[in-house]
């Protein structure tokens, strides 16, 4: 999901109301030819043990790409880990290289005690 809505060009209600009133098939889907790549950032000992409750720093400073949040919560006024998979962040480019160096920069800005995520994630889409 988080690959694909960010290049859904339609507004997402407009479809769901499409669906709901049985008239999908009278809709043209319109896709951002860019490509999408999501790296997940964890919580460190994921997914065996982790701890939760560290404050995540950095949100702010994320302007290029998308940040989903999953194992987050609000506390005190300020976003805390929460889960073992803590933040997808969605990155569009040209190519897999592009989306996957923004992606990478963006993570880069997050930060949180024990933060983990994959380097690797679509460099094998990359090998010739």
């Amino acid at each position: 999901t988080q690959v694909v809505l960010p290049r859904i060009k339609n507004d997402l209600l407009d479809l769901f109301l499409a669906v709901a009133e049985e008239r999908l098939e009278h809709t043209v889907l319109h896709i951002d030819s860019q490509t999408a790549v999501t790296v997940v950032a964890a919580a460190g000992g994921y997914p065996e043990e982790y701890v939760s409750g560290f404050p995540v720093h950095g949100l702010d400073e994320v302007s290029d790409s998308f940040v989903y949040h999953a194992g987050t919560k609000k506390e005190n006024e300020r976003v805390v880990t929460s889960g073992g998979r803590v933040l997808s962040v969605t990155s569009l480019g040209k190519n897999i290289a592009e989306a996957r160096e923004k992606c990478y920069r963006s993570l880069e800005k997050i930060r949180y005690e024990r933060i983990y995520y994959r380097m690797d994630i679509g460099s094998d889409l990359m090998a010739e």
